[in-house]
This record gives C-alpha cells, sequence and structure tokens, in this order.
C-alpha cells in the first residue's frame, strides 16, 4: 500500500488515508507494517517475509522523508514493534509516539519542545501487533 499518510503528497491528496489502518488492524491475523524510512523499509520487509501467522501489509508513504535512522542496529528494531528511534537529553518528561511518515513530525516537535525546555523522547511504533505481541514485565513492588 502507498500514499499512506496524513500529510498531502506532491501529487495530490492521499489515496489511501489512515482510516484503512484502523480497518487493516482489526483484521484477526493481519500484520500491519507502517515504517518512517528506507531502513525501516528495509526491517519491515524481513518481518513480513518471516511472518508465517497471516497476511502482511506494509503502508509505505510516497512524501519524500528523511533518513531518521542512517544504518540498521544490531538486531531487527522494528521486530519489537516499537523502539526509541530518538532519546531526549537528559530524562525524558514528554514520550512522543508516532508511525509511518508522522515519526518525522515527532522528531520536528521533539525540537520545538527541546527549545521550550521540555526534554522529549521520540518513539517509532512501525507495527502495533508486534508491539502488544511481547512479553509484558511482571510488576515487582
Amino acid at each position: 500500500m502507498t500514499h499512506d499518510s496524513i500529510g498531502l503528497g506532491e501529487d495530490g491528496p492521499t489515496h489511501q488515508p489512515v482510516e484503512h489502518l484502523a480497518a487493516l488492524r482489526a483484521i484477526p491475523n493481519t500484520l500491519v507494517l507502517r515504517p518512517c524510512d528506507a531502513v525501516e523499509t528495509l526491517e519491515c520487509w524481513q518481518v513480513a517475509l518471516e511472518n508465517a501467522g497471516g497476511p502482511s501489509v506494509l503502508a509505505l508513504t510516497r512524501q519524500n522523508l528523511p533518513a531518521l535512522r542512517r544504518a540498521p542496529a544490531e538486531g531487527n528494531l522494528c521486530a519489537r514493534g516499537a523502539y526509541e528511534i530518538s532519546p531526549a537529553d537528559g530524562a525524558a518528561e514528554v514520550s512522543l509516539f508516532a508511525t509511518g511518515s508522522e515519526v518525522a513530525i515527532a522528531v520536528a516537535a521533539q525540537t520545538l519542545l527541546k527549545d521550550k525546555g521540555v526534554a522529549a523522547r521520540v518513539v517509532s511504533v512501525p507495527s502495533f501487533e508486534l508491539f502488544r505481541a511481547q512479553a509484558r514485565p511482571i510488576a515487582t513492588p
């Protein structure tokens, strides 16, 4: 799928608005992957190829987006479903969660918040399904 974005593409309105994502995420056993840049796209492609539990959807954008990750990390970060893509300077007061093309907007918001003295981290969430599937840590008193 392409043209996935809240923003307006260079060739006019989007053909597959973000409302489609909610519908896709509601389909049982469907893995929706919404990468924010080229590195995440490679990692999501790997996840889709290895997914034997049902169909995978790569929701891509045609917008020109910045490369937020210059090189793959050790392991596939997108396979976690979510990860910190831009840490806060110091202790984070705010966490911004975003997916797909909106991750770049969240990184820009992080800069604006920093200018106002608010430390924020940005978390990229390429797959809600993979994130929810992670084992939950046991809370200790």
